[in-house]
């Protein structure tokens, strides 16, 4: 019987946090097996039926564990709820022995408090004594399969990330498999023996998939280049790395919702609205640069003046906004450039072509970069609205799908500046 109120299938991956940590403990738990000449056969874990995951041994639960990649809480306090369900799910599965862990990807500055009674009942999860962060966690893994790799005496560091990356798209098919079967039919257990299993097979083939070579090497650039961009800005206003300052900034606050997003992919493509070809892996890099996240993104973000109105909602990081006229009061600071005001229609049809993240466009203000960096001028507000409504108008859309509004990042901007 499944007790989770909503269905997180869909979100997991093994390319993001909650995958990645999940097959961080899992093969920390098998080399800890091994080590003690247990049957490896008699464990397997069960993924978003109860929590997060939970390991079981010969069918009994033995560790129940809660993922939070939230980089902005960073008290025990702010666990308080999931906590209590791990709590709610060990008595649920009669499992009075079992062991509940919070992992948290944000460091816990008070855990040892006198007063957190949670700590009696839970685990806070350290690898090493050190709590495990979104960027880090892809290295411990390699830690743990090189670990493994070296007791079936098949060390080689190509191999660890031949491993490395066969797994975190094995996890990717688990889950896929899941989510197509839908609730009734689904079989949220993968065994441990699978997992084995699987890497024998990477070890025989001589390379990974290049896809998922390709999505992890994006992955890591991306993240990269947004701190770095953010980093920049910090510099830029304050003196100072984002990581010495410690005031409530707007720039920061985008950061770390950046980070949170369960799809940094389908992110990039909805403040990408205009390219709506079949995006392929690089693209994810060459539409997406330092410089455009330093220059748009995170300056509008810390212009609001205001870290509160920084919102994740539909898989982009937004600003709440009185100076938005579109139905949810919020701007998505996007990478839209009109340059020419002569294809302004153009590039207005071509965002309602979009249909692959259309949905998520609806009801906020789009941000749009009219600066022509040859010519030093731009285009004026009116003309981007005049053209914008003259496009809709000519063409079949409905009323619905005119909730989308542009607005120039230089009028924007002004607009922050004014109410400073």
């Amino acid at each position: 019987m499944s007790t989770r109120g909503n269905d997180a299938i869909p979100s997991w991956s093994g390319f993001n946090f909650q995958g990645k940590t999940m097959l961080l403990i899992i093969i920390q738990h098998i080399n800890s097996i091994m080590d003690n000449n247990e049957n490896i056969d008699d464990y397997k874990v069960n993924i978003e039926q109860y929590e997060d995951f939970v390991v079981f041994n010969n069918n009994e639960a033995t560790d129940l564990y809660q993922v939070k990649a939230v980089l902005s809480k960073s008290k025990w306090e702010d666990y308080c709820l999931a906590m209590d369900k791990l709590n709610e799910h060990k008595t649920l599965l009669q499992a009075s022995t079992a062991k509940c862990h919070l992992v948290s990807a944000n460091e816990i500055v008070n855990w040892n408090e006198e007063c957190n009674l949670y700590k009696s009942t839970i685990d806070l999860y350290k690898y090493n004594k050190l709590h495990v962060s979104v960027i880090g966690v892809s290295n411990l893994i390699k830690k743990e399969i090189e670990t493994l790799l070296n007791k079936k005496a098949e060390y080689d560091s190509n191999k660890v990330e031949i491993v490395y990356l066969g797994l975190c798209e094995f996890i990717d098919a688990c889950i896929a498999n899941m989510h197509y079967a839908g609730r009734r039919n689904r079989k949220y257990d993968v065994s441990y023996s699978d997992f084995i299993n699987e890497i024998d097979k990477l070890l025989e083939s001589s390379e990974a998939s290049q896809m998922a070579y390709l999505k992890e090497e994006v992955y890591k650039h991306i993240t990269n280049d947004i701190l770095e961009a953010l980093n920049s800005v910090c510099d830029k206003e304050c003196n100072k790395n984002s990581d010495e300052c410690i005031k409530k900034c707007p720039a920061k606050e985008a950061y770390i919702k950046i980070l949170e997003l369960p799809d940094i992919y389908k992110y990039l493509k909805i403040i990408n609205p205009t390219k709506n070809k079949k995006w392929k892996p690089l693209h994810y890099v060459s539409n997406a640069t330092k410089d455009e996240f330093e220059r748009i993104v995170f300056e509008l973000f810390y212009k609001c003046n205001d870290w509160q109105s920084v919102v994740s909602h539909d898989y982009s990081v937004k600003i709440k906004s009185k100076f938005s006229n579109a139905t949810n009061k919020t701007i998505i600071p996007t990478l839209i450039k009109m340059t020419d005001d002569s294809r302004i229609q153009k590039t207005v049809q071509s965002i309602y072509d979009n249909h692959d993240i259309l949905d998520y466009l609806y009801g906020n203000s789009l941000t749009v970069d009219t600066c022509n960096p040859f010519t030093g001028t731009s285009i004026e507000q009116e003309k981007i609205t005049s053209e914008y409504n003259k496009t809709i108008e000519e063409g079949s859309i409905s009323n619905f799908e005119k909730d989308i509004e542009l607005i120039s990042i230089i009028e924007l901007s002004k607009k922050f500046e004014i109410a400073e």
